[in-house]
């Protein structure tokens, strides 16, 4: 079976264009309230660090299914119903490494403040230490959500990877509007609201791939896993 032609006359129409500015539109409206909230403060700073280290460090746990769509869409060129059970087996392995990675990181999350926080006082590094042990929590979804994301690009679905890519800023959004709102000044708050967006992000995608079809089982072997990891690093 092969796979189908890329729908070129359909991915620059206005929906796509509209999903792509309202990235664009959350981030500005994110920076924004971000210093409105907080100002140019250690609160700010803490966030702004957490952010910059987690998105640094989801790089190194995505090298592992780095290559899942091409393997996939070989697969599903052979046998579309061998490259779902494909899918289900890396869903599963990358939920495994999201688990792993968020253990070893926050077990470890002294080293990293002293790697991406050097001489940071005391004060400021107790703060990013609170803020930073929040965000690594969304690292147990980074790696699903980007499965989850190169599968529906591969089945030519590419709204819901923007919808699941927004999670994250959208909940953080709501958060600094209820923190401005509040008067809270809890950048924890914050934090959790982003960690929320991925993990919605990660029920979206669930939901997305059930009904797409794809077996969502406890489903561990598939004689392509291994080429895959030993493929994408």
């Amino acid at each position: 079976m092969s796979i189908r032609p890329l729908p070129t006359s359909k991915i620059f129409n206005a929906r796509y264009n509209l999903l792509a500015g309202l990235q664009v539109f959350f981030v500005l409206v994110n920076s924004v309230l971000l210093i409105q909230v907080f100002g140019v403060s250690a609160k700010a700073d803490a966030y702004l660090l957490a952010v910059s280290t987690f998105a640094a460090l989801q790089l190194v746990q995505l090298m592992a299914v780095e290559q899942f769509m091409y393997f996939y869409s070989e697969i599903r060129e052979e046998d579309p119903e061998d490259a779902f059970r494909f899918c289900n087996v890396v869903l599963i392995l990358a939920a495994v490494l999201g688990i792993l990675f968020f253990l070893v990181c926050y077990l470890g999350i002294d080293l990293l403040l002293t790697l991406f926080a050097h001489q940071l006082d005391e004060a400021r590094r107790v703060l990013l230490r609170t803020v930073l042990g929040i965000t690594l929590i969304g690292s147990l979804f980074t790696a699903a959500n980007y499965v989850i994301q190169r599968f529906l690009n591969a089945e030519m679905r590419f709204a819901l990877p923007y919808v699941i890519e927004m999670g994250p800023m959208f909940f953080t959004m709501l958060a600094l509007i209820v923190v401005k709102v509040s008067g809270s000044q809890s950048v924890a708050t914050v934090a959790w609201g982003r960690t929320l967006g991925c993990l919605a992000a990660f029920v979206l995608g669930l939901a997305a791939l059930k009904a797409h079809g794809v077996p969502l089982k406890l489903r561990i072997r598939h004689p392509r896993v291994k080429a895959l990891v030993t493929n994408s690093f």
